[in-house]
This record gives structure tokens, sequence and C-alpha cells, in this order.
């Protein structure tokens, strides 16, 4: 009764809602709902409290807002919004959810991202989240209004302090959202409402996933697999593009379960319309080669290898393409993908490339591409014999200045010599002995004199 009374007081009263304010009002209700327990006293003791604390958050004279969230006042909002499965309560909900939209808009005496701040660690978020799943739920227009105003709020919340983000990406909150965004038409959300609801979603992941500290905590509520469907949708094709991205770039275990989840041939997909994020999809793309066994056994199903491949006459991505292909190579357990490289139009795609590669993209392509010699004894063999390769090594030698380009060139020579069955027709065809003695009687590098010292004793060696 007692409450009651206060509640009718102090209803459209700023002036007395400032004076109690002042006086210690708030503490003695806040100690009075952390005590509430539904089985010892009356719920609508535990419901006027919380009327009255909102109140006290509408304000008064001077900071009585600032009174009330100092002293714990903040906790109300989330007991109400809690009752948002409640039919009966929607009214009361409703008003909590304008209450937390005008609280992130006092300026006085509290920062947005500390109200932010305040509310999460009440637990708010959760129980926001539910809200705007049961509104979505509902069939009135009202509650479609405020399903929008509550992901208003989650997108406040979202843009915060990489704090507020951890607490945004809490499995609580976004298997709430990944519930929503797995809805359909059958409710009151129809149509273009529902599809509104879905973009403005996507957009709170979207901004998640550009915290790197939150993608682990992010991933407990099996994000990816639950996003890589969406891919199909042309609607929401480009976000999810973009969130998938953040979410597996750094991680290997994420791109697995992007693998298995059906990601491959929608980023095949993407390619191939040379849609705008084509790069994006392909940057994905060749972090699986990297990821694992899994991923690279999916790929290879999916036509993995003919799509790097057909990168290497790509000047942008033939790099991205030759390292994937090179990693593959070191880990592959089946010995299948050095048959396909050593076969002769692969080859060829292989050769082109180290022709037309010039500047630093040919030095930056050196490594890998003398890893894949290295480890695929049929490529280095198969290549060998490709008069035009070899021609095209010795021209590259003879013409780089620089001593560590000229230095890798001549270690994959000398790769390629060893592996090489016909040795002395190599020596005789390509006049190496010549060429790499004019080297050595010129050159003053010292690593570069020492490798081709090691090369003519190796020739040595055949000729006898």
């Amino acid at each position: 009764y007692v409450l009651s009374v206060i509640l009718a007081l102090v209803k459209d009263n700023p002036v007395l809602r400032g004076k109690l304010a002042i006086l210690g009002i708030i503490p003695r209700l806040m100690r009075l709902l952390s005590r509430h327990n539904p089985k010892r006293h009356v719920f609508n003791v535990f419901l006027n409290a919380n009327k009255i604390v909102l109140e006290f958050l509408r304000g008064g004279t001077d900071n009585t807002a600032g009174i009330t969230i100092a002293c714990g006042g903040l906790k109300s909002l989330t007991y109400v919004i809690a009752l948002a499965p409640k039919q009966e309560y929607s009214s009361l909900v409703f008003e909590a959810i304008d209450l937390v939209i005008h609280v992130l808009k006092i300026n006085k005496g509290i920062s947005k991202n500390d109200a932010c701040r305040l509310m999460s660690e009440d637990g708010i978020l959760p129980y926001l989240s539910s809200a705007c799943a049961c509104f979505v739920r509902a069939t009135t227009q009202n509650d479609l209004a405020y399903a929008n105003k509550v992901i208003e709020i989650l997108g406040k919340f979202a843009n915060g302090h990489a704090v507020v983000k951890r607490f945004v990406a809490c499995q609580g909150v976004l298997t709430h959202i990944v519930g929503i965004l797995g809805s359909t038409d059958d409710g009151n959300a129809t149509g273009s409402n529902l599809l509104k609801i879905h973009k403005k979603l996507l957009q709170i992941i979207r901004t998640l996933v550009m915290e790197s500290s939150i993608l682990d905590q992010m991933q407990e509520s099996n994000i990816v697999a639950i996003l890589v469907p969406f891919m199909k949708s042309p609607v929401h094709r480009n976000v999810i593009l973009l969130i998938l991205f953040y979410l597996t770039r750094l991680s290997s275990k994420r791109q697995v379960i992007a693998a298995k989840a059906g990601l491959v041939p929608l980023l095949q997909n993407v390619i191939d319309r040379n849609d705008p994020l084509k790069q994006t999809a392909l940057q994905i793309f060749c972090d699986m080669a990297h990821a694992s066994d899994v991923t690279r056994q999916i790929l290879w199903d999916h036509g993995g290898v003919e799509r790097f491949l057909g990168l290497l006459t790509d000047r942008y991505w033939f790099h991205a393409s030759l390292v994937s292909l090179s990693k593959w190579l070191s880990n592959d357990k089946k010995k299948r993908l050095e048959k396909v490289l050593a076969e002769r139009a692969n080859l060829n795609l292989i050769v082109i490339m180290f022709k037309n590669t010039k500047g630093s993209d040919f030095e930056n392509s050196l490594g890998p591409f003398r890893e894949l010699i290295y480890k695929g004894n049929k490529l280095n063999r198969a290549i060998g014999m490709d008069g035009s390769f070899v021609e095209e090594l010795m021209r590259r030698i003879s013409v780089n200045n620089k001593a560590m380009v000229r230095f890798t060139l001549l270690k994959l020579l000398k790769s390629i010599f060893e592996q090489h069955q016909y040795k002395k027709k190599l020596l005789s065809d390509h006049q190496l002995v010549v060429r790499i003695q004019q080297l050595v009687d010129d050159e003053e590098m010292v690593l570069v004199n020492e490798m081709a010292t090691q090369l003519l004793a190796l020739f040595a060696k055949v000729k006898k």
C-alpha cells in the first residue's frame, strides 16, 4: 500500500522526485528489490518498487536521473524487461525500453558508454534480445515498433567499447539474435518488415566481428555454422560474407567449421559471378588451403585445385594462389596434388606464371615457388624437362643483380638438376657449365659464388 501511494505521488511530479532522490529513497528501494523472492513477497510489491524507480529514471529537478543511476537504479530496467514474455506486462516493458533509450541520451553525469557498461553488468542484454524475439513473434504493430527500438539499443551497445561488446557477444544474446534471423514470416513481422529486422541484426553482428578479442566468445553460439546458409540469400550475401571474413581470417578452427557448413561452393558462386565482394571471397577461399586436412579435402571435392591453378594467371591473386598450393603440397599426405600439378596443362600454367611475373612480384613469389618445387618430386622432374622453363630460369639468374634473388634461383636450379632424369642432356642443351662458370668468374657476392661453385662440382660428377 505504501509503495502504491509513493508511486501515485511521484508520477508526473518531477519536483517531488528530485527531493526524494536527495533524501535517499532509491537505495532503500534497491535494497527491497535485491531481497525480493516471489515465494515470500507479493509480486505487486516488486512491481510497484520497479515502477517507482522507473519514474525517477525519467528525471526530475537537478540531477535526479543521475542520482538514481548512481544508486543502482538501472537494475530496475533489467527487472522489468525480463517480464517481456508475459503479455500482461507489455506496456510496462515498453516503458522500460523507452527509458533505456532515454538513459543513453543523458548528457549530464554519465557517458553513453558508461551507461551501456552499467546496464550490461546488470544483465540487461539477454533480456533485451529475448524481448526482441518475443516482439517479432507477436501480433500487433506496436510489438514490431518496439522490436526495432530494441535492435536500435543493441546497435548502440555493439558500438560501445570492447568491454561492452563482450557483453553483446555473449551466448545468451547471440542465441536470440540468430534465432530471429532464422525466423520466417509466420508472425507479425511479415515480408519487408522482417527483412529490415534481419538486415539490422546482421549489421550488429558485423559491428561485433570487427573486435577481434571477442571472436572466440561469439563462436560459443555456433555463429559461423548458423550464418553460412544465409549466403544463399542475395539480400544478405554481402554482409554475411564480410562477417564470415572477419570470423574466419584468424582462426583455422572457424575456417573448418565454415567449410563443413557448406561455405566453399557458396564462395565459388560469388567468385564466378564477378560479385563486388569477389576479392573477399577469394581471400577466404585461399585461406582454407592453410587451415587443415578437412578444409583441403572439401576444397578438393569442389574443384579447389583447378581454381588455384586458374588464379596463377591473375596478376592480383597468383601469389596467394601459389602460397595456397605450396601449403597444400606440404601437407598432401595422399600425394594427390603433385600428380595434378605435374600434368602437362597445369605445368604450362605454372611455367607461364614464372615467365610473366616481374619485379617485386617475382621476388615475393620465389619463396612459395621454391617450396612447390622442393616438396613435389613429380613436379620437379616434370618442370626440369620443360626447356623453356630452364632457359627462363637461366635468363633470370644472369639478369638479376640482387644477391638473395640470384642465390634462391641457383638453389632452385640445383634442386631441379639433382632430380633430373637426364642430367647430361640438361647440361648440354642449356650450356649450364659455361654459363655457371661465367657466373663464378664474374660474381663478387659470396653466397652466390658459393652456390655457383657447388653447382659446378655437381656438374663435374655427371661429366665423369
